[in-house]
């Protein structure tokens, strides 16, 4: 039905508004379809239903897709941005990451990167304090969801965070 309907569009926009819709019909079309026997003013209201179709069933198609692109933009707009920070859907506190730290860790600052162990990147948010420990050789930490979107690193077992975003 779908390649009918395209067909159809097809050949009446092709005709323009100076052949009628009967006259780009071949009579190998015209038998096929049963309409070969039609009086004048049966292919003259023939060729009007065809116009009306038209103009009805494009504007039909066009919107719905439209409708289906802009559906789709969006949701891969949302996916890109969720893949951004490694998850696929929004994140939980189910989506927790408990993994070490992949090294030494001595301290923290803006713009600091902290390699894990499990592969991942995370880079110290600005605006976060600065933060010297004692040399801690690979430290067990948890990344938490925090608000707004943002992410928490916590050190275990005291419980120090500081704000991060993943990089890697």
């Amino acid at each position: 039905m779908k390649k009918l309907l395209v067909w159809f569009c097809l050949t009446a926009v092709s005709l323009g508004a100076a052949e009628s819709f009967w006259a780009g019909l071949t009579s190998e079309q015209r038998a096929l379809a049963g309409v070969d026997q039609l009086s004048e003013s049966q292919r003259a209201a023939l060729d009007a239903l065809a116009q009306e179709y038209l103009k009805t069933q494009t504007v039909h198609v066009v919107t719905a897709a439209s409708e289906r692109a802009r559906a789709e933009v969006k949701s891969k707009m949302e996916a890109e941005r969720k893949a951004r920070v490694g998850f696929l859907d929004e994140p939980t506190e189910a989506d927790t990451i408990r993994t070490r730290i992949a090294g030494e860790l001595r301290r923290w600052a803006p713009g600091t990167i902290i390699r894990m162990e499990n592969g991942q990147g995370w880079q110290v948010e600005k605006g976060s304090d600065v933060r010297v420990f004692s040399p801690r050789q690979n430290p067990a930490v948890e990344i938490r969801p925090a608000s707004f979107g943002s992410w928490k690193l916590f050190l275990m077992p005291d419980g120090a965070w500081v704000r991060v975003k993943r990089v890697i």
